[in-house]
């Protein structure tokens, strides 16, 4: 094929493409007519729900958000029991004794000088760990330690 007769055929096909072609529309019997024939649509003719199949889910709800009376949005007051629990290897209370028997509680004593500690923190500057002094360079943007 020589190149007059392959832009040619290029040309035509673009304009093939370009071209839609309508497609029929369907009406709404024709675009249902495959669920029609559908074997569970042939079996069931459509009948009118009864007023107990319609309000079936609604019975099916929890007590606690079907509304019976209307007064009934104040909290309910459940009375609740509460039984103490004592630790069983707890010592039964000391009764008190007598002066003479409790004795004295023993007062510590202080020594007059406690050793300190120093804590000592790391410097966060490298240079000045090393007994050195940071050099700013290029406006901040690279430092150097210099002596």
């Amino acid at each position: 094929m020589n190149l007059p007769t392959a832009t040619l055929v290029i040309v035509a096909g673009l304009m093939l493409a370009l071209v839609p072609i309508p497609a029929p529309s369907l009406t709404f019997e024709q675009r249902w007519e495959p669920v029609k024939q559908l074997p569970a649509m042939q079996d069931k003719a459509p009948r009118e729900l009864t007023f107990e199949e319609r309000w079936e889910p609604v019975r099916r709800l929890p007590p606690m958000l079907i509304r019976t009376e209307p007064e009934e949005l104040t909290p309910r007051v459940i009375p609740v029991r509460t039984i103490t629990i004592r630790r069983e290897d707890v010592e039964p209370p000391i009764e008190e004794a007598s002066s003479a028997e409790v004795p004295l509680p023993q007062a510590r004593p202080v020594q007059a000088s406690e050793p300190r500690r120093t804590i000592r923190k790391a410097s966060l500057d490298i240079c000045q760990r090393h007994g050195m002094h940071k050099q700013i360079t290029r406006g901040g943007k690279s430092w150097r330690c210099r002596r």
